[in-house]
């Protein structure tokens, strides 16, 4: 079992909360969606945008705490690392958007299946790699197969977007969702097997993944994902981060008031730089639409968070 177990009762606990959370949630929006079939766009953009801003930016603000925490790097060397990695992964969104996108969703994918799996191993070895990548594919297989049209129409409607379109054609989507499911129901009667899973284990990340599917089919692609990314992604892990930061006691009595305080320094960085770039866009200094404005600068935040994250859950 995973190092990670030290925290098991009270991670266990804290997903069953959430996910009890996002069950809440789901049926209250498809309660709303009953009675009126669309949700309005500026809605959906300023409720899942403000959802997004308080939740998942800031669970990945502290990626310099984390590393630094326990690495002789000097601190200069590692925000040069990072900020180079993103300042690459920028050249090749210019080149090369539709390879781009395509190392986005993998990163993506593999970043959300070790935040979800990564108690139950001690280190990433060549099965938790693949359990990690192969449930990320499946849940965006998902989200992509469940709001095909709606991808569809959003990737016509912008120019800069038409050449990642061919990325959403529908067939092989739709057997990647397939196998993607086949290979992680052989996955987990291993991981039983091998006694990193109980049955009890498996059920429950079943269940999990039934939730995250169920919305992506019932609710808006917008609102799926934010549910999602909020409620199952980013809480667990800040309470990954908190957990870690508190075992290390950087000081005599690290509490949540603490955590907000070290998250708050490059959220507000975040935040601050991306209204700087809408004002450009706003202006016409910078022609491209806010979709993919969007899209490239969540990707070059998640290349190196992912590369930080699975570090520090290596740990």
């Amino acid at each position: 079992m995973g190092s990670g177990l030290y925290w098991a009762p009270f991670y266990f606990s804290f997903m069953t909360k959430l996910s009890f959370i996002f069950l809440s949630i789901l049926y209250v929006l498809i309660s709303i969606l009953s009675f009126c079939d669309i949700m309005p766009m500026d809605v959906q953009l300023m409720s899942c945008g403000a959802l997004i801003a308080l939740f998942g930016i800031p669970h990945g603000a502290i990626d310099n705490v984390l590393f630094l925490s326990d690495s002789k790097m000097h601190p200069v060397k590692f925000y040069a690392g990072y900020l180079a990695s993103m300042a690459l992964y920028l050249i090749l969104w210019f080149f090369f958007p539709a390879f781009s996108f395509v190392i986005f969703l993998l990163v993506s994918a593999y970043h959300f299946g070790e935040s979800q799996f990564s108690d139950y191993f001690d280190h990433t070895n060549i099965t938790s790699a693949l359990l990690y990548l192969i449930w990320g594919i499946n849940i965006l297989e998902g989200m992509i197969l469940y709001n095909y049209q709606e991808l569809v129409v959003l990737f016509t409607d912008y120019a800069d977007l038409n050449p990642l379109l061919d990325i959403f054609s529908y067939t092989p989507h739709f057997y990647g969702l397939i196998l993607s499911s086949t290979v992680l129901v052989i996955f987990f009667i291993y991981l039983i097997q091998k006694k990193i899973f109980k049955i009890e284990n498996m059920l429950k990340e079943v269940y999990i993944l039934a939730l995250i599917h169920i919305a992506f089919a019932t609710l808006p692609l917008l609102v799926g994902f934010t549910l999602y990314f909020v409620v199952l992604h980013s809480a667990k892990v800040l309470l990954d981060e908190f957990n870690f930061l508190k075992s290390k006691r950087i000081h005599s009595n690290f509490e949540i008031i603490d955590f907000i305080k070290l998250l708050l320094p490059f959220t507000m960085i975040s935040f601050i730089g991306g209204g700087v770039i809408l004002l450009l866009i706003e202006n016409g200094l910078i022609e491209i639409s806010y979709v993919l404005l969007s899209i490239i600068m969540i990707s070059l935040i998640t290349l190196p968070h992912s590369i930080v994250m699975n570090r520090f859950y290596n740990r």
